[in-house]
């Protein structure tokens, strides 16, 4: 458009309609052509070098397109992944890999059309509570004892703490460090159950200060009633149709909370009609600090 500097229809006898783009003006770059250019020089540099290079985002169910805002960054580089890997002449030896909360399937497969199959996906659950061979001990209790070179659990006690945080690897690390922390203080190198009990209220306390009432609090105050009511209903998931029942609010007003809940990745869809929270234990917390109001009923 600047080398053209101006273009002009005529439409009807006397009639034009013309466009200028203005002196020292430019069409600005598109996100997507700037991702694709980036990613391209990226690619000549490694590929000089015999090398190749993996790009690794943490979090990236927070990135997403909003259609409705025409705000497309999750398309967008997708899009100049697909232009630097399928390039005939050059493909660029480049990878990418997006780890996130259970909305990121869903949010790739929104961002482009069938954009799953570009990628291998890998469920990571919570470690298993199962004892293993050779050590008896199980993957869960494992992710506690080995780390910890200079200090011993009591016998019983890692798969305990295990058990109480469902094997959810952030939890094992959390407790992990506060008890090691803790025996040090007391100058022990032994983590007994007398300790363990001690300090788990602590553990607790800030877990429910730092990792979940931020999570809830960040919820609009309607979502936060729904929040409250579908923990209500116990455990860990919960189906629309049981808080429909129970709610005094509105199916319609129920579908905008679970899908803004949804989009402040507060939970997920588990199946059809189902629903999780994307924080282990969260259902606990709501119930704890939480409860229902009666004005929720």
């Amino acid at each position: 458009m600047k080398a053209i500097g101006q273009i002009q229809l005529q439409i009807a006898d006397g009639v034009s309609v013309s466009m200028q783009t203005g002196a020292g003006q430019s069409v600005p770059t598109l996100l997507e052509d700037r991702l694709r250019e980036a990613l391209m020089r990226v690619g000549e540099v490694a590929q000089a070098q015999g090398r190749g290079v993996a790009l690794l985002f943490d979090e990236a169910h927070s990135v997403y397109d909003r259609q409705a805002k025409h705000q497309f960054p999750l398309g967008a580089l997708l899009s100049a992944l697909v232009a630097a890997q399928d390039n005939d002449e050059h493909p660029m030896p480049i990878m990418l890999v997006l780890c996130g909360l259970p909305p990121l399937i869903g949010n790739i497969h929104a961002a482009r059309s069938n954009a799953e199959r570009l990628f291998r996906a890998e469920a990571i659950d919570n470690l298993s509570l199962t004892p293993e061979p050779p050590e008896q001990l199980s993957a869960a209790a494992q992710a506690l004892v080995r780390p910890a070179t200079d200090i011993t659990y009591a016998p019983g006690i890692a798969e305990r703490v295990a058990h109480d945080v469902d094997g959810y690897p952030y939890f094992i690390q959390w407790f992990g460090e506060t008890l090691w922390e803790a025996a040090d203080l007391e100058g022990t190198t032994t983590i007994t159950a007398e300790l363990y009990d001690r300090e788990r209220v602590t553990i607790q306390r800030s877990l429910d200060e730092e990792f979940f009432e931020p999570r809830y609090r960040d919820a609009r105050q309607a979502d936060q009633g729904a929040l409250r009511v579908a923990a209500s209903l116990g455990g860990e998931r919960f189906t629309k149709a049981d808080l429909v029942a129970a709610a005094s609010r509105s199916t319609g007003a129920l579908s905008q909370s679970l899908i803004r809940l949804i989009s402040d990745n507060l939970v997920y869809r588990d199946d059809h009609g189902v629903y999780a929270y994307t924080a282990p234990m969260f259902g606990d917390f709501m119930r704890r600090r939480h409860p229902r109001f009666p004005e929720d009923q």
